[in-house]
């Protein structure tokens, strides 16, 4: 494997759920089962009111191929199909289900016998799975895009390089054997040559549980990435791992290849083995306001209120909820949330860490430079967004831009810059092509939370820049 030295941040040692077992929660009376879970996705339920439901039971139907089905996660009576005053969308409907506490399972629920490729497609499209991680985009989509596409690589995606996030690394060291049987058989029915888990250095007992596992297996190589933000976004992933540069614009499928997260891998093998579906997460739940943080095995729409009483409630009055990572996840209004498919952790924080910090000048101090994984040059394209100069923009290389948010979390004045050179993006590739047309409006929603370790004398996050070639770059 080359040696390919980027950019980026090592954050402080803030995962205090890092080495605790997954737990898998107590049902709760109540689970509140989104139907919208990604932008522009239309579900069309199946069950009524008053309809008993079992668990792995489909409740709603893929309306788009932007969605994947809906099953129930628990066993139990619907009492309403309505919409939700919660933080997703105003109009999403949900099916709310009273559970009866028994989880019994659907008679459809049983392993699949898969005789062809055809029908390993159909069991994943039929499964739910999604591959967890930025896009949301259920699984079969991905699959069946890759095949067309003629992809010979996959890459599954075990870096977790966020701060508080440990799930992942959780599940790889607990179930090895799942993610081996998931990744050979994409590979099998996609026909593909070479497998690659790519698993973050600092998760080393999940790395001797896969060695252990692929003893013999020639398919599959293990390959320690980095211990680095952002080493899991694509095109980092790449350039780590295989040295080649996916090009702005491009698709890893453009390279012919294919990431893939370690939990969707991980998801397909069980299901595979057991035929249940996607009906439960595997989240992180942390934060200083968290009286009990660990990692939980959460049925689809459990109540953030009855997940946070799980963890022991509050510990001191909770001020910010994220949902996801406190660099790429978002901030949620109150608690009145339901999990859904695509989340990977809940972060509670009191004032102390709740506080949003306001933006100041840039004082060029050039440290969104030193930690871009791209090797731009943030506070110069930001000058150019200021002044709506599109070639200026473009001559920046700003369409290679990952929106990493590296940039942002390094930044000393707490200016978003990542968030607004992503949305200058948008609209220089569209309505920003005409010549003196205004800019829009640079609101920011950042879920970063500024203090994920000590703050320096400047007010800065105190941790370390990486350089290239490993050198405290900033």
């Amino acid at each position: 494997m080359p040696e390919n030295k980027l950019r980026g941040i090592v954050f402080p040692k803030s995962k205090k759920t890092s080495g605790m077992t997954i737990i898998p929660m107590e049902v709760p009376d109540m689970v509140y089962i989104p139907m919208k879970q990604a932008p522009g996705e239309v579900y069309l339920p199946i069950a009524s009111p008053g309809d008993r439901v079992k668990l792995g039971q489909l409740i709603a139907e893929a309306g788009s191929p932007r969605c994947a089905p809906i099953h129930s996660s628990v066993s139990g009576e619907i009492v309403s199909i309505d919409t939700l005053a919660a933080n997703r969308d105003a109009d999403e409907l949900y099916i709310k289900i009273r559970t009866d506490g028994r989880q019994d399972l659907h008679e459809s629920v049983v392993p699949p016998r898969i005789r062809s490729s055809y029908e390993f497609f159909e069991v994943v499209r039929s499964s739910g799975l999604l591959n967890f991680g930025r896009d949301r985009t259920p699984l079969s989509t991905v699959l069946e895009n890759a095949a067309d596409a003629k992809v010979d690589t996959l890459i599954v995606n075990g870096t977790e390089s966020e701060p508080f996030l440990s799930a992942g690394g959780m599940n790889m060291l607990s179930f090895p054997g799942f993610m081996k049987d998931g990744a050979l058989a994409i590979m099998e029915h996609l026909g593909l040559n070479r497998g690659i888990f790519a698993v973050g250095s600092d998760k080393k007992p999940a790395m001797e549980a896969l060695k252990k596992e692929l003893a013999g297996e020639n398919r599959l190589e293990l390959y320690s990435v980095r211990d680095y933000y952002p080493n899991g976004f694509d095109t980092v992933l790449i350039k780590e791992v295989t040295g080649k540069l996916l090009p702005p614009g491009k698709k890893p499928a453009d390279l012919g290849i294919l990431i893939l997260d370690c939990g969707s891998v991980i998801k397909l093998g069980q299901l595979l083995d057991t035929g249940l579906p996607l009906v439960s997460r595997s989240i992180t739940v942390d934060g200083d306001a968290i009286a009990r943080p660990m990692n939980v095995e959460v049925p689809i729409g459990t109540h953030v209120t009855d997940l946070i009483a799980f963890c022991g409630g509050e510990k001191a009055p909770i001020r910010k909820i994220i949902i996801g990572g406190p660099i790429t996840g978002r901030t949620i209004e109150n608690s009145n949330y339901s999990v859904g498919k695509d989340d990977s952790a809940l972060l509670c924080f009191s004032e102390l860490y709740a506080k949003d910090t306001a933006e100041s000048s840039c004082i060029r101090c050039s440290r969104c430079a030193a930690v871009c994984p791209m090797d731009l040059m943030p506070m110069r394209i930001m000058d150019a967004v200021r002044r709506s100069d599109g070639r200026a923009f473009s001559k920046l290389s700003a369409f290679s831009c990952i929106g990493c948010s590296a940039c942002s979390y390094a930044c000393p004045a707490r200016i978003r810059l990542s968030e607004r050179i992503m949305k200058a993006v948008a609209y220089f590739k569209n309505a920003g092509k005409a010549e003196g047309s205004a800019y829009p409006s640079l609101s920011s929603n950042s879920a970063r939370v500024a203090s994920v370790g000590t703050a320096d004398a400047n007010g800065a996050p105190s941790a370390r820049r990486k350089g290239k070639g490993g050198r405290n770059a900033g």
